[in-house]
């Protein structure tokens, strides 16, 4: 028998985190799913956990693999899932309560493809803010959005329907990308909706992989380069995909404190994407240390 949601969790050595994420969909205030944990390739005692909350709550599977990365994972996981729609969740992170439920409801409203709930996150002091990149969406889009970056992070649901959707990107090399290359590649022929509330909660930790700017700096260039290939894009929108991730790379290389490189990021970002105040800002702060 069917459920109306396939929750899809690759988790890697995160033990410390993934007990409270699933409890956090186990209290979910819409009961309807399945939880397919994928276990790539963990040495803690991650099967130990799963198998623990598997005594309680017979709607978790787990699925083990050797380490593949995130993408792998995900369309492991997808190839198990029963439900009308397969949201993927992150084994670090929390759904409120209504996270489902609000799910649930915008998918029988508007018959979506793609459906994404805003984010807030959580910092080491427990302190939330909100993802700014989301503040003013709602509704319905479509790829030119997700060319100035990822606002839906690795958090959203799609239509369990593998013959429409291409699948996420199992290179290795792009790991920690593959969320926005897959909204890219899709969203060219299908919309993504926005609820206008937020619905997840992303934890920051010193563990969390998108915290690593050496390596998120070298895989959104390759990221860009795959996106330039796959993607028929206009002069305009291929200046807006490589502006916004050179300004992305430069406040990595700010997080990073090295000045010359996130200073050249941001006058190639300036030249394609024009000037604005948040740019300014850094390029003279950056010129200010130099």
């Amino acid at each position: 028998m069917s459920v109306f949601f396939s929750i899809v969790i690759p988790t890697f050595n995160r033990a410390t985190f993934l007990p409270s994420a699933l409890e956090s969909i186990r209290s979910q205030s819409y009961q309807d799913f399945e939880i397919i944990v994928v276990n790539d390739g963990s040495t803690d005692n991650t099967v130990e956990i799963v198998s623990k909350h598997q005594k309680i709550d017979p709607r978790i599977k787990l699925i083990n693999q050797e380490n593949a990365e995130r993408g792998a994972a995900r369309n492991k996981g997808w190839k198990a899932a029963t439900g009308k729609y397969v949201v993927f969740f992150d084994s670090d992170d929390l759904m409120k309560a209504d996270y489902l439920l609000e799910l649930e409801a915008s998918a029988k409203k508007t018959d979506a493809e793609v459906i994404c709930g805003k984010i807030i996150f959580q910092t080491n002091q427990g302190q939330l803010k909100a993802h700014l990149d989301q503040k003013e969406l709602s509704g319905f889009y479509n790829y030119n959005l997700f060319l100035k970056g990822n606002p839906c992070a690795c958090h959203f649901a799609v239509k369990n329907d593998l013959q429409t959707f291409k699948p996420f990107s199992e290179v290795r090399e792009l790991s920690t990308m593959e969320d926005w290359i897959f909204l890219l590649e899709n969203l060219v022929n299908k919309k993504i909706f926005i609820i206008d509330k937020p619905l997840v909660v992303m934890r920051q930790h010193e563990a969390q992989s998108m915290s690593q700017n050496h390596t998120i700096i070298g895989r959104k260039q390759l990221a860009v380069e795959a996106l330039s290939k796959n993607l028929r894009l206009t002069k305009k929108e291929s200046d807006i995909l490589h502006g916004y991730a050179l300004e992305n790379m430069a406040i990595h290389a700010v997080n990073l404190g090295d000045s010359k490189k996130a200073l050249n990021f941001f006058w190639k970002a300036l030249v394609l994407k024009g000037p604005s105040m948040k740019m300014a800002y850094n390029a003279m702060r950056m010129a200010i240390r130099l």
